[in-house]
């Protein structure tokens, strides 16, 4: 994994041909997160 030095390629990867292309990291969240608006579907599709 280009540009990344955590270690975890090693652990993750079964064999020198397998490349790891991003990682997604989940972790707790320290305080409730507020509720963004969003557009109208209308707004944003222009056919269905």
């Amino acid at each position: 994994m280009a540009g990344v030095s955590c270690g975890c390629e090693s652990r993750l990867a079964d064999s020198e041909s397998d490349e790891i292309v991003g990682l997604i990291y989940i972790g707790s969240a320290t305080q409730p997160t507020d509720e963004r608006s969003r557009p109208a579907l209308e707004d944003v599709v222009s056919y269905l």
